[in-house]
């Protein structure tokens, strides 16, 4: 009989696992070994930004971290689809412009 073993690289599989907060130490301890980076503290989000606009897309995050170089949203991607780019690159720029006003 093969042995099946399941991985962690769909959206869903990730957020069961590593979004759990009962396994919230094995979450710091994989983002600092694949950031190279120290995590101060971490915030689950389930966070939808309002765009005041029903014909544009909300922005999903998945983390927030405060890190020893700074502070880090995470969103989580499972495929390189040709949208993913401009679509994480929207959520930066949109992040940054909140940002600035306050």
């Amino acid at each position: 009989m093969e042995e099946k073993f399941y991985t962690c690289k769909s959206d869903r599989a990730f957020k069961e696992v590593f979004m759990n907060k009962d396994n919230k130490d094995l979450l710091i301890c994989l983002l600092e070994e694949v950031l190279d980076l120290k995590i101060k503290e971490l915030e689950y989000l389930n966070l939808e930004r309002n765009v005041g606009s029903i014909h544009i897309k909300r922005k999903h995050f998945d983390l927030n971290l405060k890190t020893d170089k700074g502070y880090i949203q995470v969103e989580v991607n499972t495929k390189n689809e040709e949208y993913i780019n401009p679509r994480n690159t929207a959520y930066l720029c949109d992040t940054y412009s909140h940002y600035i006003l306050k």
